[in-house]
């Protein structure tokens, strides 16, 4: 593992702390650098198999982002709307 795989773990660890935030915005901002970081790690493969397992990593962590936005709509979706004039 090397400093860039490490930070974008941790960004989008970030990013899951927000996945109930009424308002979206920094979820996807912390997703997006966390892909971001990945995919830059990712460049640094030396050899075609370190590239092909890194890309299985990134998918696999992609995949499992889309499962808390799944997650985070079904949870919104489940509740009751908010009455006129509230927060």
């Amino acid at each position: 593992m090397d400093l860039t795989n490490d930070l974008a773990a941790e960004v989008c660890r970030f990013a899951r702390a927000h996945l109930f935030d009424p308002d979206p915005a920094v979820l996807h901002w912390l997703r997006d650098r966390g892909i971001q970081l990945w995919y830059t790690w990712s460049s640094g493969a030396t050899s075609g198999g370190e590239g092909a397992e890194r890309a299985v990593r990134i998918r696999a962590a992609e995949d499992g982002m889309g499962a808390w936005e799944r997650a985070r709509s079904e949870v919104i979706h489940s509740l009751p709307p908010s009455p006129p004039g509230s927060l």
